[in-house]
């Protein structure tokens, strides 16, 4: 983070964190990856990935359970537009984003 030094973190701890549900693995993993900086984008309820590009950023939402809705937040990140990249769908980030039971969504996000 700055200070040149080198955090490793061994096997387990993913290994804790492989199934949700261990909170405390969880927030230690958290912890220890951050310190004190918070992730700039949430989306409780899936997993999501996101990539940078110079247009719009990419977000990627993994759903492995039953189908659900989802409200990503965006925190530090301010997008003027979101839409399905697959079907072009508009996106409210405001609204929650329906995932279906064991897949996901991609998610173009426009700067």
């Amino acid at each position: 983070m700055g200070k040149g030094t080198a955090v490793g973190l061994g096997c387990e701890a993913s290994l804790a964190c492989a199934r949700p549900g261990n909170g405390f693995a969880e927030a230690l993993l958290v912890r220890s990856a951050l310190g004190p900086h918070r992730s700039p984008y949430a989306c409780g309820g899936a997993i999501g990935c996101r990539l940078r590009a110079p247009a719009a950023d990419h977000c990627f939402l993994i759903n492995d359970g039953p189908a659900t809705a989802v409200r990503l937040d965006t925190r530090d990140y301010c997008y003027g537009k979101a839409t399905d990249a697959i079907t072009g769908d508009a996106l409210p980030l405001a609204q929650p984003i329906s995932l279906p039971a064991y897949g996901g969504r991609w998610l173009r996000l426009e700067k």
